[in-house]
Parts: structure tokens; sequence; C-alpha cells
């Protein structure tokens, strides 16, 4: 596991204050290997919380048991129950060691929510994930839990050891529910009243403090135990808005096991109509999705039998009125968008070393071949290490297996290009064998029928297309090239049935049978990251990109810099479900016309990429769409300083360039940009959405442009909802916050926008939903925002000062965060 550079900071903060606490291997029970009841300073208890550890006055850690609960079976036997707690064990090891670091590295500066990782995090339990958490493994350091010993005796006597449950043995893989480890014990029949009491040792066989309380179990008691409950969502269903389903849960114990097994039966109490409930009356109906047909408030009810005893709770749950996407925005011209890595990108285990190979990294000795050398004989699903260095390379890097290129970090190792070409090349092969599909080629569509699908297995992708419909799509100014089957999209196959095939993911366009719908087989490369390196070209071209990723699937860039490209930093073209994340591309060695000083360049068919979190400086076009590019997502970039164009000079480049053949249903969300344009030059774009994006166009001398997005003819459909447009800042002065052609105004979405020339929020007098979601593609709000405000921007907040992420990055100078 790789640290970050904070967890590595913490470690040695840690180790001081371990020297500081005197806490060491050899510490007695009483001080390192101890509990304590859930107290603070003041001696008032301390609410219990999602997390493995529970603490007690200011003067160290403890693990006394303050959770130890039991009863007499039916049978007359003793069953204890109790949590594991042993202080700093974030990772529930049994063992304090440097591997509990780890979570307070990435949580660092956290304020913890109940269940969060942060709130694992937490050892001190103050609140906030800092310096004072390295304390507590301090403290404990090396501290270890081999098990527990249940001591017993009668009521009036001492206690006498009784058993040693071994942890090996209990949890040989320990399975955590929110930080925890449950415990339990079942003794021999009573015969009289017994107290009972718990105590952890550790390796050494040096046993800790007992339980905070024993606890007195009566034969005379046995019987069946009524059924304990926790009643909830199961997951956050809020807010709820029509039409509605949530997914309810009611986390049940059986502590006595019987008489028989739980059943679970749910109702409505109250509220404006009749809810439906899965599985209800049955065993299975722990989680059941309630079905809500009309707004208002509810009130629900749940029974949990175990044939003899019953315990209940109730839920409140509110409904909105319909609203959200669906009231915004027609169907037909969006997607569900889902864009990037399934699971998000994989943490590659770490491989060979280009240094291995060769690699000097002095910045003058060319490392070109040895890096080669490296990638060839690097294991798939490994990364290949680049250590800190400046390495000259004199060629392209091309990779076509699934690996993992990693730095040191940014600003520890820099790749430095002379070359006259690519700089990374991560690229398939194209298809060359195109054959008709039958049917079921229209949107949302998750089966096609095509004439012969001998050559396809589950889990192939496939792309599709058709010759171009100029019923709907029509040429534009720059008429000089003009793609070929512009519409298509890249589509994984999960099953194979005769000549049908099951996709992974919807179609996001109703092909037209008279334009010839065709697929074929494309051979892609997949699995393949770079990752916490600087890309330095240094040779001035005229085209070329950094990285190239075409036919991928599954790719990734993330903690890049990059610098001065030619055609773009990134360009992704029949790629399936990539990432680009928490990069900086800075600067293009051209301005020009022709394709160049791109920052991220999205077309021919990609599909579901996701571009996020990243910076751009100094280009012309930051983020750029064109060639059937459908279903992606440019989501919380920074860009600033645009390039002044030298066939444009008073005229500065949009940020975001919408740049025709077709591209469709693609999303940019929660951006801020100088300028956006939704241009002309190559005809026709499909319908796109710009959802909660500040456009700010801060003017210079000499500009003449004087708006903040245009939306050029031939370009109807689109959706500009919930948008800045402009800032408080004196400098953007744009006259004309909007330059909309007059054909496209007829099918525009204009909804919720905000203008700070005047102040004013514009409404669509035809849409009655006022209410925004906070994001269309994120279900709740992102781990990389840590604590700054959801959402941050929108025309319904407006005017705020809010700053996302990646612009806080590019104000402090630190583009790209160690770790």
């Amino acid at each position: 596991m790789r640290w970050p550079w904070n967890s590595q900071l913490l470690f040695w903060v840690g180790i001081f204050c371990l020297a500081a606490c005197g806490g060491s291997a050899g510490s007695t029970p009483d001080c390192a290997k101890t509990t304590a009841a859930l107290v603070d300073a003041g001696d008032n208890p301390v609410p219990a919380r999602s997390a493995a550890v529970a603490y007690g006055p200011p003067d160290g850690p403890y693990n006394r048991i303050t959770d130890l609960a039991g009863f007499v079976d039916t049978a007359g036997r003793p069953v204890l129950s109790w949590t594991e707690r042993l202080a700093g064990d974030g990772n529930n090891d049994g063992l304090v060691t440097a591997a509990d670091i780890t979570p307070i590295g990435f949580n660092f500066n956290a304020v913890p929510t109940p269940g969060s990782p942060a709130a694992d995090a937490d050892y001190n339990n103050d609140g906030l994930v800092s310096v004072a958490d390295i304390t507590v493994l301090g403290q404990q350091w090396q501290a270890s839990l081999a098990g527990y010993a249940v001591c017993s005796g009668p009521t009036a006597g001492g206690l006498s050891e009784l058993a040693r449950l071994e942890r090996a043995a209990q949890f040989t893989a320990p399975a955590a529910t929110d930080g925890q480890l449950q415990w339990s014990w079942t003794g021999e029949a009573l015969a009289e009243p017994t107290a009972f009491r718990v105590q952890p040792y550790d390796a050494g066989d040096s046993l800790g403090l007992a339980s905070e309380d024993a606890i007195t179990l009566d034969p005379a008691q046995a019987g069946n135990i009524p059924p304990q409950i926790t009643l909830g969502p199961a997951a956050d269903p809020s807010p709820l808005t029509l039409p509605a389903t949530a997914e309810l849960s009611v986390a049940a114990q059986d502590l006595d096991g019987g008489p028989a097994p739980l059943t679970y039966f749910w109702e409505l109490v109250d509220g404006p109509a009749a809810v439906g409930f899965s599985d209800n009356g049955t065993a299975t109906a722990s989680t059941t999705t309630a079905t809500f047909t009309a707004d208002g408030s509810y009130q629900l009810h749940v029974t949990v039998s175990d044939g003899e005893d019953t315990a209940s709770g109730d839920l409140a749950l509110a409904v909105d009125p319909p609203g959200g996407v669906d009231a915004l925005i027609p169907a037909e011209y969006r997607v569900d968008w889902q864009p990037g890595i399934p699971g998000g990108i994989p943490d590659y285990p770490a491989g060979i070393s280009v240094t291995d190979y060769g690699a000097v990294g002095d910045g003058s000795t060319d490392d070109t071949q040895a890096f080669l050398d490296a990638i060839d004989a690097a294991q798939e699903g490994t990364a290949l290490i680049i250590p800190a260095g400046t390495y000259y390379l004199n060629g392209t890097l091309q990779i076509m297996k699934g690996i993992c290129l990693r730095g040191a970090g940014y600003q520890s190792t820099v790749l430095e290009f002379h070359n006259d070409g690519d700089c990374i090349e991560i690229k398939g092969w194209w298809p060359n064998n195109w054959l008709p599909v039958t049917s079921g080629y229209v949107k949302g569509s998750t089966e096609l029928t095509v004439e012969d699908a001998s050559e396809i297995e589950a889990g192939d992708i496939i792309e599709i297309q058709q010759e171009n419909d100029y019923n709907v799509y029509h040429t534009g100014e720059g008429t000089g090239w003009l793609a070929e089957s512009a519409v298509g999209q890249l589509l994984p196959v999960t099953a194979v049935n005769g000549n049908t095939l099951t996709l992974g993911r919807p179609l996001h366009y109703s092909y037209n049978p008279a334009c010839n719908p065709v697929y074929a087989h494309r051979t892609v490369v997949t699995g393949v990251g770079v990752e916490d390196l600087t890309i330095d070209r240094l040779t001035a071209v005229t085209s070329y990109n950094n990285i190239e990723l075409t036919s991928v699937a599954y790719c990734w860039v993330r903690n890049v810099m990059s610098k001065m490209c030619g055609t773009a930093h990134v360009g992704v073209s029949r790629s399936l479900a990539c990432e680009i994340r928490r990069c900086g591309f800075d600067n293009a060695w051209v301005d020009g016309g022709g394709g160049q000083g791109y920052g991220t360049s999205v077309g021919t068919h990609a599909t579901d990429n996701l571009v996020e979190d990243n910076i751009f400086r100094q280009l012309r076009h930051s983020m750029t769409i064109q060639v059937g590019a459908c279903g992606n997502v440019m989501g919380y970039n920074y860009s600033t300083e645009p390039d002044r164009s030298d066939v444009c000079p008073g005229w500065p480049s949009p940020c975001i360039c919408i740049h025709g053949h077709y591209g469709h249903r693609n999303l940019f969300e929660g951006n801020v940009v100088q300028l956006a344009s939704i241009d002309n030059w190559w005809g026709t774009n499909g319908p796109t959405t710009l959802f909660r994006n500040r456009v700010e166009h801060l003017l210079k001398p000499g500009d003449t442009a004087n708006y903040c997005l245009s939306i050029q003819e031939n370009n109807p459909r689109m959706n500009i909802i919930g948008n800045e447009l402009g800032t408080a800042d004196p400098a953007s002065e744009a006259n004309n916050p909007l330059s909309i052609n007059e054909d496209a105004m007829t099918t525009i979405i204009l909804h919720g926008n905000y203008v700070y020339q005047d102040g004013s929020l514009q409404w669509d007098p035809a849409i009655a939903n006022h209410n925004l979601p906070a994001s269309l593609y994120h279900e709740t709000k992102p781990e990389f925002f840590g604590t700054a405000a959801w959402p941050p921007i929108g025309g319904d907040i407006a005017p705020t000062t809010t700053t996302i992420p990646a612009q806080l990055r590019f104000n402090s100078g630190e583009w790209i965060p160690s770790g």
C-alpha cells in the first residue's frame, strides 16, 4: 500500500508522540493494552460512534469493554456479547502498527460524519482527523489483542477465569460492520445467579483491564428474548421525488435464535396514499422496496417477530412532488450519466521499476529503450514504478497491456519528451469487419440483434455506427472535413444468445435503418493507467497528443501534470469508460487553428468517459467534444487564462467547446470556465447539457467577445440549466451573457440560470419545477469535495463565492495534491 505524503508525515509525528507519551511494545497492560468507558475529560458519557475505538480520560486511550451484554437462553446457558475496541487499530488486524496511519492520511483534516471512513480514523473521538490522532497510535504502538478471557463466579464472591477466546480462531478473515468486530460466547447451563466479566489479553498473554461492570445472569430468567432492531433506510433515500421508490431496512438480532426465524411486516401508519412493500411479512423483508405514488409526509411502521415475541419501530419519510431531471430535461435529450470505470480506478500493486532495465533519470541520458524494455517486461495488473528523477525520452512510449505507469509524484518524477510524435500512446485496434445490425438499435435498448454474432463472446466490446443522417446532422462552416459515420458508440457485451447481444450499457441514440446501422468487434486495450508524474514536452510540435487513448476501455490518467502539447494533452477517441482526474494541463506550443492547443479532446464515438477535477491553463480549448462522442461527463474542472487565437486575437477561445460532427448527450457539470461555445464549425451538435457551471468571462483589454455562452446556428435541443453567467468581479462585464442563434432559441431549454450583470435569475415559464438536483451524475456529495459546500455552483444558490476543489488548488499553487 502506498502512503500519501501526509501519512508519511504523520507517521514520524506519531513516532515523536510515541516517545513523548512513553508508549512502547513493552508497556504494561494497564497503560497500552487496556480499555476505558466512553467518557470525556469531564467524566461525561460520550455517544457511541461507528468506529473501532472507544475513549476515556485524556491521559490516554484505553480498551475496557463498555457494552458487555448477556442473557440466559432457553437451555439455561449464559450468552455474552461485546464489541472489540483496540484503540488505534483502525484496520482491525489486532495489532497497532504503521498500517493504521493510512486511514488518518487519507482523511487528514476531515470532519467525520457517523459511519464515514473519516470517523474510523478519528482515533481520539474529537470530531477532527488530525495530528492528535497520531498520539493515540504512539500510546498504543504495537499494542496487540490476542483475544478475550471470560471470567465468572458467584455474585457474592470473586471472579475467576473461565475460558479464553482466541482472536485468530474467531476472526480468520475479520468481517467488520461500521469498523467494529462483534464477539460472542455461550457457556454451560447455569445452576445459580452468576457474575461475568470480560478481559482482553495480548500476544504476550498479559491481561488488560476487565469490562467496566460485571453482568449478572440468573437461570431463573431463562426464556425467549424478543428481537432487537435498528430501523433505517438501506441507502439515504432523500430527496425522494415522484415517481419514487426507496430501499428500507431493519437490522434485527435474535439473540437466542428462536423459537422461529425472524419475519418482518411493514405497514403505513400515516400518509397521503397507500405504500407498497416488497416481500412483506416474510423472512426476506428485512430490506424492502417501498413504492410511493403521492407526494407528502409518510409514517411507516415495521414489526419483527421471532414466533413468540415482537419488536417494532417507526420511520418518517418525505416525498417531494415530481421534479428532478425528469421534470427538467426530456428523456430523449439526455442519458442516465454513469461515466468512468465501474467500481473506480484500481490500485495496482507495485511491480518492477524502470531502473531495473537501465533507466537513469539524470535528465540527459536517453532512457527511451529502458522504458520500452520495462513496459514489455511488466506483468499485467501491476504498476511499473518510475522513481524520482528527470527522464530524457526521445520516442513514444506505447502501452498495449493492462499496466500502470506510476511515478513518485508530479514534482518528483518528470518525463521530458524530445520526440516529434505522441508522448504516451495507449491504443487498441480498429475494427475491419463491419456487419449489419438488424434490430434493437433504439435509444435505451440493452439488446441488439445482428446479422452474425459468431465472433462475439460475453466480455467483448463492440462499436456501433451508421452512415450520416443528413436530416439530423447538417454541415456547417468548416466543411473541408466531413466525418463519415459520425454517430456511433462503444458498448460492452454481457451475454450472447444466438445473434442477440445483451449490452452492459444502454444505447444513447436511436439509429436510422435507412442509414445502415452496422457493428464490429473492437479489440481494445483495457486497464492501463498513467499516474503521479509530470509529462513535459520540450520539443515544439504543431500536432500530436501528450497522452493518446484510442480504442481502449477502463483506462485512466490521474495526478499527472502535462506541460506543452501539440494537438491535445489527452486525446480520447473510440474509447469506453476511461477516467481523467485530478490532473493539470498547462499551455501548448501552438494556439492557432486546425485542432491545436486542446486540453482534453474527446471524439469519434468515445463513450461514457469522465474528465473530472482537473486544472486547465492557457489553452485554446480546454474541453472539446466532437464526432459522435456520447454519454461523456466533464465535471468540476477549472479552466483559466484561455489563449487568444492568432486567428481571432480579440476573442478568448472557449474553454468548453462543443465542436460539431454530432457529439451528443454529453454533460458539463460544475465546471468553472471563462467562455463556453456550442459552435457550427463542423456542423450540428447533438443535445448537450450544461448544468451548474460558472462561466466567468473575465474580460481583458482588447477582447471583443461580449458573451459567456454562445450557441450558434444549427444546434437545436440544448439544455442550459442552473448555470452562473459572469461573476461578481467587476472585470466580468459581458454585455450579452447569452449569445444564442434565433433558430436554436426555439428548442433550447434555458432554466434557472443566474446572470451577474443584472442580478437576475431566469426561469423557463414552461417548466414549473424550480427544484434543481445537486448533480446529474453524482448521487451524493463526491469524496474529493471533502468539507467544501455541495453543490458549489448554481443559479438557484447564486450569488456565491464558493470555489470548487480544482480552483482552490490552482489558487494555492499546488495543482496536484500529494498522496
